[in-house]
């Protein structure tokens, strides 16, 4: 397992663009398309991959738009000790259909 502590990930699946979090860190934005309908993320640490989590879009041959965000929870509440001796990693993975023009 990686520095820190446990990574959680949420996929998300919209009609339309989401509006921003500004609690949470833009990491990327972008399209892409999927074949399959499916979309995985597999945490890769030390030469090793695990963790491999996998979502359903449910739509076969398709363009999405993408953004992936990030937050930290970390240790707030007792100043004595370091920030990061309780961690967690939250993901957002927000998926929405490509506009076309």
């Amino acid at each position: 397992m990686p520095p820190g502590g446990p990574i959680h990930v949420r996929y998300e699946l919209w009609d339309a663009e989401p509006g921003l979090l500004p609690a949470w860190d833009r990491l990327w934005e972008g399209r892409f398309h999927l074949g399959t309908g499916l979309i995985g993320i597999a945490q890769h640490f030390a030469e090793e991959w695990d963790e491999y989590v996998e979502f359903d879009t449910g739509e076969r041959d398709s363009a999405w738009s993408a953004r992936v965000l990030n937050r930290v929870l970390s240790n707030p509440e007792e100043p004595d000790f370091p920030a990061d001796i309780v961690e967690v990693d939250l993901y957002r993975v927000q998926l929405w259909p490509l506009v076309t023009a």
